[in-house]
């Protein structure tokens, strides 16, 4: 046992010498990300000041989803009006989709470009879906944005995300999404992303050349810190219980694992494991190298009541009897058992004994009590 333990100091102390020569490097690689990350440049498109510019809005809609049923067979004829309008609600232009018979989901697929000549403060997308019909078509919802609202003038691919639709003012009920996007580009903007593109791709370089080193010394450095945690000869000797390979495991107390080690997801010590398993050769292997065989588990379950909680076959409960540190705590529990029984039992006579003299208003001393109907 000495020398196991002479083992496991010696291996924790390099491991302990490895990681306070890591951390001068990790230091040193963790500044110069933090210089380079300090000059990340500033992208035009996340500026949230928003200059009046001239440029063109792409509307795109990809599907409706559980779209309002308004015919009497429980489905629609769904078609879209998309409109542009200006800041006192003028329609700047209007275009419609074609119709869809009978779908609740239709494939829109509908893509639309509109120029912006003036200030696009005030200029509102509308997006109706209505209903077609023989006399009259019935509106199924809308969505509006306020172009001004988006992110200004964004170049990148725009992002296809679910807008609810809502009734127009005074109208019918609304029901379901549209699947769709809207963006805004202008001229200006296109030749300030050109130079934020060159920009980001030097950023993008020198961030790699600063992050790549220091995430490696991370990982390092995390490592160590689990080995000094969770020796690795202990992880042997847990996989070993695990698979009931006892020379594996001897293998792994002879290299100095623990006989008392936790497995690190579930905390559960290897001599509960090896009662839990029924592996009789395993435990006494555990308990010859040191394990404690009255240490209790999570639950306060001991190990002997794990070990017959398993149903051992009568075999392998007589040769862990005949282990004499086995032996002593079986005797030992069997005590203790008989010792809790003879409390049951004394707290029944008492219990009865005081019930028949709240019942007959004896008190228990009188020289004709009746004792021995509670012996």
């Amino acid at each position: 046992m000495a020398d196991r333990e002479a083992k496991r100091a010696a291996r924790k102390a390099e491991l302990e010498k490895q990681l306070e020569d890591l951390k001068p490097s990790l230091r040193e690689a963790q500044a110069k990300f933090e210089a380079v990350r300090g000059r990340d440049p500033v992208d035009p498109r996340d500026e949230k000041k928003k200059t009046p510019s001239k440029g063109e809005i792409t509307i795109y809609v990809k599907k409706g989803l559980n779209l309002l049923a308004c015919d009497l067979g429980g489905t629609s004829d769904p078609y879209l009006v998309v409109s542009v309008l200006d800041a006192n609600k003028k329609v700047l232009e209007s275009i419609k989709s074609p119709v869809f018979k009978k779908n609740l989901n239709p494939e829109f697929e509908f893509r639309k470009y509109f120029p912006v000549t003036d200030d696009y403060k005030g200029v509102t997308i509308k997006v109706e879906v209505m209903d077609k019909d023989m006399l009259k078509d019935d509106h199924m919802g809308q969505h509006i944005i306020l172009l001004e609202y988006l992110w200004p003038e964004d170049c990148k691919e725009p992002r296809v995300k679910d807008e609810v639709l809502y009734p127009k003012k005074g109208g019918p009920k609304a029901q379901g999404v549209l699947r769709m996007s809207v963006s805004y580009e202008s001229e200006e903007m296109r030749k300030k992303v050109a130079v934020f593109n060159e920009e980001e791709e030097v950023y993008r370089k020198a961030w790699l050349e600063a992050y790549n080193p220091k995430e490696k010394l991370q990982e390092e450095r995390d490592a160590l810190e689990e080995a000094i945690k969770y020796p690795a000869e202990d992880t042997a000797l847990i996989d070993a219980v695990l698979e009931d390979d006892v020379d594996a495991a001897k293998k792994a107390l002879d290299d100095g694992a623990d006989p008392m080690a936790r497995s690190k997801h579930t905390n559960t010590c290897v001599i509960h494991m090896a009662a839990t398993r029924g592996c009789v050769d395993m435990l006494i292997l555990l308990v010859d190298a040191g394990a404690d065989v009255h240490a209790l588990d999570g639950k306060g379950k001991s190990v002997t009541f794990l070990f017959k909680n398993k149903s051992p076959s009568y075999e392998a409960l007589k040769k862990l009897e005949a282990h004499p540190v086995f032996k002593a705590k079986m005797d030992e529990d069997a005590k203790i058992k008989s010792e809790l029984a003879a409390e049951k039992a004394q707290k029944a006579k008492d219990d009865r004994k005081y019930k028949y003299c709240l019942e007959t208003g004896l008190t228990g001393y009188e020289d004709d009590f009746p004792h021995h109907l509670f012996k």
